[in-house]
């Protein structure tokens, strides 16, 4: 039985990932045609969970969508950062994918078509960036939906830390099937193997 609830619970992560909606920002509607999709860390309990720059970095990194490798989103105008603002206001704050780590005060974005370059747009709240205790990452609806900090890597201060960050896909194809899929092929194969040797 304990197998079974674990395989359950397995499923049920890869499914919630699998069935995840990007939206498009597109050209009808004056976007770039990218996808973007607000990504929620699930804890062990399925509730939301703090997640830091780097590890946020790395899941959207190893992230696809229809073939389009995925990276934290970069901004670029402030048409992209309304609607990424309008998509991600329920998720409270949320990273991006820029930092000012290599050398303090130039910001730049680190992954996607713009990697490296300079923001040539922001959107920074009141007083910020403000480097209060060496934040070098940039996390989006702080004290308003689409409102700038920077925040340290892992957040976890007195603010609380991030359990959402925002992946962008752009036309970069990644020629690696979904592996979500194939994973659940596995497991119901798999279940119904056991299901078959127990009766």
């Amino acid at each position: 039985m304990k197998l079974v609830k674990v395989s359950a619970l397995v499923a049920a992560v890869l499914v919630s990932s699998v069935f995840a909606a990007p939206v498009q920002w597109t050209s009808a509607a004056n976007g770039n045609n990218h996808w973007y999709d607000v990504v929620a860390n699930l804890g062990v309990t399925g509730g939301p969970a703090d997640i830091g720059w780097n590890a946020a970095r790395s899941n959207a990194l190893g992230s696809t969508f229809m073939g389009m490798n995925g990276y934290l989103a970069t901004v670029t105008s402030a048409a992209e950062n309304a609607f990424i603002a309008n998509l991600s206001a329920n998720a409270g704050w949320a990273w991006l994918g820029g930092s000012d780590g290599r050398i303090e005060g130039q910001w730049r974005w680190i992954d996607g078509p713009e990697a490296g370059s300079l923001f040539t747009y922001t959107a920074w709240a009141s007083g910020e960036p403000n480097n209060y205790g060496v934040e070098n990452y940039v996390a989006t609806n702080w004290s308003a939906p689409g409102n700038w900090n920077d925040l340290a890597p892992n957040n976890l201060d007195s603010y609380g830390g991030l359990t959402h960050y925002v992946v962008e896909y752009s036309g970069t194809s990644s020629n690696v099937p979904e592996p979500g899929s194939l994973a659940l092929v596995g497991i119901a194969l798999s279940g119904l193997g056991l299901a078959s040797r127990k009766k």
